[in-house]
């Protein structure tokens, strides 16, 4: 298990979504590990419309880092693809996906952020896109992916921050990945942003390490300022689902996720707009834990 034997009060988790241009099918395999070193996996599914969160002992799950291969239950996840074998009493989930071409950013998004010891939550930027292709078939409902959109990302650490918004989406020569959230680190607590933005083959990168301040940050919009750069993010529709969220490694807290809603991202470089867009495929989730 790659040393994982060693860990304590500790998640790792990956986020694999993927749409066709009318549905949104995300799927996220993770591992946690208690105070007494105890693992357990999970397998969550969110669809425009529900949320489902499968269990699985240790036995069950399989992760190798190098090359990326998560194996749980009958589905296994690699970033060439996906292969989706699950069947319980609520749900039969069967399907392969292939993935196209992965478009990673420049560098770790963590920034030397990467590098703080303690840090609570440390994010990775796998995919901003990619294409998609193949079928996921739930229960009777079958999902077909020829050139869809992919997105992936990961997780890990001890907790999820207690106050954070992130975004997603990717739109034509778009693809946007933001997060905002109150850090925890060596016992103190500061707020950090990191964003990618990849238009037309370019990336712009947007984060606490480089100077960006944060103008604005609520459940439903958030702004940022870096040098000449702007950004801001408004969520103009919700379709939330409920998700199971890591407290302490375990998952202990609820959190509600708009995988597939629609967003609006402005992007300025001076007095220049870059762009200025609405997805309506975006991902948007706003979690305060403070309020419950």
């Amino acid at each position: 298990m790659n040393g994982l034997h060693f860990k304590r009060n500790y998640f790792e988790g990956w986020y694999f979504k993927q749409n066709n241009g009318e549905h949104t099918i995300v799927f996220i395999p993770s591992y946690h590990i208690d105070q007494k070193g105890k693992l357990n996996a999970r397998l969550q599914l969110i669809t425009d419309n529900s949320a489902h969160c499968f269990t699985f002992p240790a036995e069950k799950f399989h992760f190798e880092k190098k090359p990326f291969c998560a194996k749980i239950g009958g589905s296994v996840f690699s970033l060439k693809g996906a292969s989706l074998n699950i069947d319980d009493a609520a749900y039969k989930i069967t399907g392969e996906l292939v993935f196209g071409n992965l478009t990673a950013p420049k560098y770790d998004i963590m920034g030397p952020f990467a590098f703080v010891p303690l840090l609570q939550c440390r994010h990775s930027l796998i995919s901003l896109k990619h294409t998609v292709d193949g079928h996921i078939k739930i229960n009777d409902s079958r999902f077909d992916f020829v050139n869809g959109q992919g997105y992936i990302e990961g997780d890990r650490g001890s907790s999820f921050p207690e106050r954070y918004l992130w975004t997603q989406c990717n739109i034509n020569d778009t693809a946007v990945m933001l997060s905002i959230a109150t850090v925890r680190a060596l016992s103190i607590n500061f707020l950090g942003a990191i964003c990618s933005i990849y238009y037309k083959d370019k990336e712009y990168r947007i984060a606490s390490y480089l100077g960006a301040k944060v103008l604005e940050f609520s459940e439903k919009s958030a702004s940022l300022k870096q040098g000449k750069m702007r950004f801001s993010v408004t969520q103009l529709s919700a379709a939330p689902q409920i998700l199971h969220a890591p407290v302490d490694g375990m998952m202990g807290r609820l959190i509600r996720e708009s995988p597939s809603c629609s967003v609006r991202y402005t992007f300025s470089i001076g007095n220049d707009t870059v762009f200025d867009i609405i997805s309506p495929n975006a991902g948007f989730e706003y979690s305060d834990n403070a309020k419950g």
